[in-house]
């Protein structure tokens, strides 16, 4: 395995527009080679015809890596300038309203560096280490979620442990980490008695605890070089209903709806300068197109992965095949990288081969134990799919090899789950440094 698999592949513009290096109009370049081209060029040359074949098929693979080069540096141009007029635009709003500075601030960063820290990490490692479940973390804590704001509910009653289990995930190997902000929203906190602007402290705090626990461990570990990710949680419209219903995608489709739920919390989580927006368990294409579409048009400087609910190894929760979802992202350069989460580990390995099929972005997975969830009694129960990533380092090997770059765990699993998937990691690297 050469050093190229650790640099993050090119988002192109091929998938846009529906074109790849083996379809036309690549493909048409070897009929004219052989036809006309090349024929004149070696007419008189004291070749046999395997020799001119082989030069023939030798010009038409340099003719079609350099077209395909250049026209995804020429998107990734257009798509940089976009970005940058979008920005301006959004900084001169807020300029107005006097709220610039923190905008400003974050924008300059990323402008200064020209990299998001995700490419950083994954141009320096096999894959990225994702931390594993956070709300039956809590549980084994001694934490009662049986409530419909469920973890959310932690955050207002005992956020340091909250705190704790993201500082343990960082030492147990985890890159990036996830906030508590996954069924935190202003509908649930209202349900359950909580002003919307407690509400909107609960969400920020998420962010807060989660940088605290990142700084802490980089204070106790200076000699740590690899990029540590905040990601906000970006639960789904479904979540709130609390009935299980982010499993299924049983619920409005109207953009305005999911964009009215989901605009407070990442607004909220933005302005505590997460990262990246971990938009999770999402059970629909049209909640993530909302996603998106939002994130266009009202915070152009930030950036997100959609990882979806699915329902076997080739469609998401709500029947839609996963290429479909993929090439739609794709096109949206705001969108970092695509996969799923809070699916059997058996669904995980056929899932990354169709993802990586239709799409050059990173993929992420977080599949959960296994177990079967009552959304009842909001309690896991065994089952015979049920499995642990600490006993099978195996799976881990061959998701990284079907295509995930990103990989970690999701309800269920452990600080000890990280642990493995680390050692997983280790092992390629350290085979990479003895060649």
């Amino acid at each position: 395995m050469g050093t190229g698999h650790f640099i993050p592949r090119m988002r192109s513009c091929l998938p846009w527009h529906g074109l790849r290096p083996n379809t036309a109009p690549f493909t048409l370049l070897r009929p004219i080679l052989h036809r006309s081209v090349l024929p004149l060029l070696l007419h008189g040359q004291m070749l046999s015809q395997v020799q001119k074949y082989l030069m023939i098929d030798i010009v038409y693979a340099l003719l079609r890596k350099g077209i395909f080069l250049f026209i995804s540096a020429l998107y990734t141009t257009v798509s940089c300038w976009q970005r940058l007029r979008h920005t301006r635009t959004f900084i001169y709003q807020h300029a107005a309203c006097g709220d610039a500075a923190p905008l400003l601030r974050r924008t300059t960063e990323r402008l200064t560096t020209m990299t998001h820290p995700l490419d950083d990490l994954l141009a320096r490692v096999p894959f990225a280490i994702l931390d594993g479940a956070l709300a039956s973390e809590l549980e084994n804590r001694g934490c009662d979620l049986n409530d419909a704001l469920w973890s959310a509910r932690v955050l207002a009653e005992q956020p340091a442990l909250i705190a704790q289990v993201h500082r343990d995930y960082f030492d147990a190997g985890a890159d990036i980490d996830i906030s508590a902000s996954y069924q935190a929203s202003l509908a649930g906190y209202a349900q359950a008695g909580i002003n919307a602007e407690r509400a909107r402290q609960l969400m920020a705090e998420s962010a807060t605890l989660l940088n605290q626990a990142r700084q802490d461990y980089l204070d106790a570990h200076p000699d740590h070089t690899l990029p540590m990710l905040v990601a906000g949680s970006v639960g789904p419209y479904g979540a709130w209903l609390a009935d299980g219903s982010e499993y299924v995608g049983n619920y409005t489709h109207d953009e305005r709806t999911l964009k009215d739920f989901h605009r407070p919390r990442i607004a909220a989580l933005l302005e505590e300068g997460v990262d990246i927006l971990a938009c999770e368990t999402i059970p629909m294409l049209a909640e993530a197109q909302a996603l998106t579409h939002l994130l266009e048009e009202e915070f152009p400087e930030a950036t997100a992965w959609i990882a979806f609910s699915v329902q076997d190894d080739a469609h998401i929760a709500d029947g839609t095949p996963i290429e479909e979802c993929a090439i739609w992202l794709s096109q949206h350069p705001q969108i970092k990288a695509i996969g799923l989460n809070c699916t059997g580990m058996q669904h995980v390995e056929g899932m990354v081969k169709r993802l990586a099929s239709a799409t050059t972005l990173p993929i992420v997975i977080y599949p959960n134990a296994g177990e079967h969830y009552d959304p009842t009694d909001k309690r896991w129960y065994p089952c015979e799919t049920a499995q642990s990533l600490g006993s099978h380092a195996s799976l881990v090997q061959r998701w990284y090899a079907a295509g995930a770059r990103i990989i970690g765990g999701c309800c269920r699993t452990t600080p000890n789950d990280t642990r493995t998937v680390a050692k997983v990691r280790q092992v390629l690297l350290d085979a990479e440094t003895q060649r």
